[in-house]
């Protein structure tokens, strides 16, 4: 047996990875400062086909704003319909995809948190996951079997992109973009089907040459077929999903450069989506109804907090995000009801959770810190 897949150890349990770093703000005397909650929001797409919105809540769960994106919702089966830019010249902003109108629309950010639409742009197929690049001079838009990089110039995207490649799965979850050190690159999970069992989905290594894509994505090799789902980068690190089915086993990998560095197994049936930060990386386990957190030490996930249930709200958990001291994920009650659900994550456990009624067709979730 190859070494990283020795992981019976672990079997009972789900892991949340991290690699934990203290960027918090100074004041003028140099002493640590923590982030304010006020300048912290969870913002999420309501996806409706008839007209997608974009809803900024505070940490307490008060709506703060609701705004047109100006397209049509309707993406499912995803994860990364909302993204935040990280820090760029640029300033903050927040792109979302219109399923439904075959564009993604790109906001501004104003200090107090407020969004404003800058663009909408069409894209080379209908999106259903995007995230920026290094300093967000790229924006990487996937569909169902292609992935477009789009640069930017100032505070607008271009409106045509500037590579594309072509994906061999089928059904696209997420983009991500890896900061590798040595040369940054997209992965991409495509679910392929669930039958027969355990599936036929990959994810897909997607080059990059000075932020545009080069060249038709590769698969990753995986421990076995999976359907993978969601993922996050963890600094050089991938973290995905790879087994997105009712059943428990080797469900989390982690990859670096496009290999298989470390794989986990867990009771917890269906973990779907995960996010990173600081130290936390939430699990969500939709069809075993909980949430997990695991630590990443190194190339090797660990269990932090074991499972958080969402039972109670008559679903499991969907999208996951995470930011300084906050956790929030989207549960759906059947098909007429769901809630925003917002913890605190101070201290490395889920606390104080706050249930918001949002529409049933909400799908995208993220957390933005302004601090």
């Amino acid at each position: 047996m190859i070494p990283w897949l020795r992981f019976d150890a672990l079997i009972g349990v789900l892991l949340l990875g991290a690699c934990g770093s203290d960027d918090s703000p100074s004041t003028t005397s140099g002493t640590p400062q923590s982030p304010s909650p006020a300048k912290i929001f969870v913002v999420a797409m309501t996806n409706d086909p008839a007209g997608n919105h974009v809803q900024r809540y505070s940490l307490a769960g008060t709506l703060l704003q609701d705004v047109a994106t100006g397209g049509q919702g309707g993406a499912s089966g995803n994860g990364g319909a909302i993204a935040v830019s990280p820090e760029s010249p640029h300033g903050n902003n927040v792109a979302v995809v219109n399923y439904g109108s075959n564009t993604v629309t790109l906001f501004s950010v104003a200090q107090d948190g407020k969004l404003t639409s800058l663009q909408t742009i069409n894209t080379v197929a209908a999106p259903v996951s995007v995230t920026f690049g290094q300093s967000a001079e790229h924006l990487y838009v996937a569909g169902a079997d292609q992935v477009a990089s789009y640069p930017r110039s100032g505070d607008r995207l271009a409106t045509d992109s500037d590579g594309t490649a072509a994906l061999g799965g089928a059904g696209t979850g997420q983009v991500v973009y890896v900061n590798d050190p040595v040369r940054p690159w997209l992965a991409v999970s495509q679910k392929g089907s669930d039958t027969p069992s355990p599936g036929t989905g990959r994810i897909e290594k997607v080059p990059l040459v000075a932020g545009s894509i080069a060249g038709n994505g590769q698969p990753i090799a995986l421990p076995s077929a999976m359907t993978p789902l969601g993922m996050v980068a963890a600094d050089r690190l991938l973290v995905g999903t790879i087994a997105h089915t009712p059943f428990p086993g080797m469900n989390l990998v982690v990859i670096q450069d496009g290999t298989v560095v470390s794989a986990f197994s867990s009771t917890q049936a269906s973990p779907c989506w995960v996010d990173y930060y600081q130290g936390l990386v939430p699990v969500s386990n939709t069809a075993g109804q909980s949430i997990t957190l695991l630590t990443l030490t190194g190339q090797t996930l660990a269990v932090q907090q074991l499972a958080i249930s969402t039972a109670d709200l008559g679903g499991g958990p969907g999208d996951i995000a995470a930011n300084y001291n906050t956790v929030t994920t989207l549960v759906h009650a059947g098909d007429t009801l769901a809630y925003l659900v917002i913890y605190d994550s101070a201290g490395g456990t889920l606390t104080s959770r706050r249930a918001l009624p949002v529409a049933p067709t909400t799908n995208g979730i993220a957390v933005l810190n302004l601090n």
